[in-house]
């Protein structure tokens, strides 16, 4: 049971996700192909533009211009936040959201990658996180079976990273902490 074809290829794509979002008014990061002038001077992620699980994920300065920086790799402006991630079952009418967890992401040497993450927390915005999860349902109906959303929750905003119409590494988590399998 999976995300149809269609769904599993804008989520693949961080720039086609992000146009797809900003389209749909989902509230996601900014993403673009080449230095932007609006990010000069300040802290950028670089992101593989196909990459899953922190696969190429670098935090520097933005001191170019209009350059493109190739590779298939995306820009994003660097939102100093908590990263979340929500585990979500989405049926073909409604979706049953399992945990809410907390990324621990490791800096070192400018590259994030995922240290660890807790799952099944509670959060004082798991409200407005229901709400953005019925939007994606909404804006994404052909999402299927088990699905990961990053987020990122900086104040009262919430900002959609990505979504992942797959396993997870929360996955492994989710029996041990509410006793479901999902399998």
């Amino acid at each position: 049971v999976i995300s149809n074809s269609e769904t599993i290829k804008i989520c693949s794509d961080k720039l086609k996700f992000y146009k797809f979002c900003k389209k749909n008014s989902l509230p996601s990061i900014s993403t673009y192909e080449k230095y932007n002038n609006s990010l000069k001077n300040k802290l950028i992620m670089i992101k593989d533009r196909y990459g899953a699980g922190c696969s190429y994920n670098e935090v520097i300065k933005n001191t170019k211009t209009n350059e493109k920086i190739g590779n298939n790799k995306v820009i994003q402006p660097y939102i100093n936040g908590d990263d979340f991630s929500v585990s979500i079952y989405f049926t073909k009418n409604n979706f049953n959201i399992l945990t809410v967890n907390k990324q621990i992401i490791e800096y070192k040497n400018n590259k994030a990658r995922l240290q660890s993450i807790i799952v099944n927390i509670k959060h004082n915005l798991y409200l407005k996180i229901i709400s953005l999860i019925s939007s994606i349902k909404n804006i994404f109906p052909g999402l299927y079976g088990f699905v990961g959303v990053d987020i990122i929750i900086k104040g009262d905003n919430i900002f959609l990273v990505e979504i992942n119409p797959r396993l997870t590494t929360s996955f492994i988590g989710i029996y041990d902490t509410i006793g479901i399998n999902i399998i």
